[in-house]
């Protein structure tokens, strides 16, 4: 487990006033963080097998999950909805 602001200081991302701006390096799989939106916990991202869900180990909160096929359900729902506005104009 990381603590967030000794993570933004280490990446140089804190500005002299004390503000936070955002990375310049480019964020992989293997270096990315996730924070727990229930107790702040940092994690590195890890890959999971399909189906799989990865929980805080602090809360127990759900930080991510693997669903298969999720990218092209969103896109045929965008696409049936961007062509039936198209229909109706």
């Amino acid at each position: 487990m990381l603590d967030c602001d000794s993570v933004w200081v280490r990446w140089g991302n804190v500005g002299a006033a004390g503000e936070r701006t955002p990375a310049s390096t480019v964020i992989t799989v293997e270096n990315q963080l996730v924070a727990c939106h229930e107790c702040g916990a940092l994690y590195r991202r890890e890959a999971i097998p399909e189906g799989a869900r990865a929980d805080c180990e602090r809360c127990g909160a759900l930080l991510y999950r693997n669903v298969p096929g999720s990218v092209d359900r969103s896109l045929a729902l965008f696409s049936a909805a961007f062509m039936r506005d198209q229909s109706v104009i």
